[in-house]
């Protein structure tokens, strides 16, 4: 990921109120979100996403259920997640859903008249 991913990351996690953890979390999430806005991750992939964040997987669980109680994600299936159109301007990060892509991230920063924060402009 690059430098603007890393801020970004860091300026919604700040705005959440997430611990360093959640935010490393939420960000390894990202990578699973594919291009219709879903995130789909198993039992292997939640290890995965412990290992890279530097955290145990049940802790993996805890902020999973964090992000969905503070509204930035919600279950659409078992293991499968959306984005919170709330937070994220068309459901999701428009063109983050490939991993070769997070090097190429170009977007501007809001609040909207709700005081929420979003992203516009990813790609």
């Amino acid at each position: 990921m690059n430098h603007k991913a890393d801020t970004l990351f860091h300026m919604i996690s700040v705005h959440n109120n997430l611990s360093p953890s959640g935010e490393k979390v939420f960000k390894e999430l990202m990578k699973f979100l594919d291009k219709d806005g879903i995130i789909n991750i198993n039992f292997y992939h939640k290890k995965c996403i412990a290992n890279d964040a530097g955290v145990v997987p049940q802790t993996v669980n805890n902020i999973i259920l964090q992000l969905k109680k503070i509204g930035l994600i919600r279950s659409v299936d078992i293991g499968s997640f959306r984005l919170s159109k709330s937070i994220f301007v068309d459901g999701y990060f428009n063109g983050l859903y490939a991993r070769t892509e997070w090097k190429n991230i170009n977007y501007t920063m809001s609040l909207n008249s709700d005081g929420l924060l979003q992203v516009r402009g990813a790609v």
